[in-house]
C-alpha cells in the first residue's frame, strides 16, 4: 500500500514503474494507492500503458486507511522528497514493514534492514528489487513488522513526543 497525494512530490510514478518490472517475478502482486490529486490522469495512463490495471489500483481519497493498512502485507514510500512522513509512522504503528526512498525523515522512522528497507529515489529498479525481496521473504517481513510496531512505540509514543517537546519549549521536564 502507498497513501499519499498523487503529485510529483510523492512520485507513485516510480511506484507504477517498480510494479511493471516486478509483474512477471511476482504473482498476484497488487498495489494499492490511496490519495488522489493533480497527478490521477497521468498515473491513470500510465498504469493502462502498462497493462497494470488489475495491479496497480487507484482508490482515491480515503478518510479512514487503517483498514487499508491492516490488509497490506507491506507499506511503500516512493517519494523524491519529504517532510517528516506521517505515513511512515502510521505504518509502522500498524505494523507494516516498509520500503522508502533514501528522502529526509525516512531514516528516522524506517531502520534499514531492521523494520524495512530504504532505496534511493527515482530508482524503479531498486524500488522493485526491494519490495520483491519482501514479498518473497514473509518470515522476514512478519520480523520487520514487529520490529517496526515496537519501534513505533518506542519513538512515537504520545505521551513521550509531549514531554520531549515540553522539554523543549520549556527547559525542563513536563511535571
Amino acid at each position: 500500500v502507498n497513501i499519499g497525494n498523487l503529485t510529483q512530490q510523492k512520485d507513485q510514478a516510480n511506484l507504477v514503474a517498480a510494479c511493471d518490472r516486478l509483474r512477471g517475478e511476482t504473482p498476484g502482486l497488487h498495489a494499492l494507492v490511496i490519495g488522489d490529486g493533480a497527478l490521477r490522469g497521468e498515473l491513470e495512463a500510465d498504469i493502462r500503458r502498462r497493462g497494470l490495471q488489475d495491479t496497480v489500483i487507484l482508490a482515491g481519497f480515503q478518510a479512514d486507511v487503517a483498514p487499508a493498512l491492516a490488509a497490506a502485507d507491506l507499506f511503500v514510500l516512493s517519494s523524491e522528497n519529504e517532510g517528516m512522513a506521517w505515513v511512515l509512522m502510521e505504518a509502522a504503528a500498524c505494523g507494516l514493514p516498509t520500503v522508502t526512498t533514501d528522502v529526509s525523515g525516512a531514516r528516522f522512522c524506517v531502520e534499514k534492514g531492521v523494520t524495512g528497507l530504504v532505496v534511493p529515489p527515482s530508482d524503479p529498479g531498486a524500488l522493485a528489487r526491494a519490495v520483491g525481496e519482501l514479498l518473497r521473504n514473509a518470515d522476514r517481513r512478519e520480523a520487520m513488522g514487529r520490529e517496526a510496531r515496537a519501534l513505533a512505540e518506542a519513538r512515537f509514543d504520545v505521551e513521550r513526543m509531549l514531554d520531549e517537546t515540553a522539554d523543549v519549549l520549556f527547559g525542563a521536564p513536563a511535571p
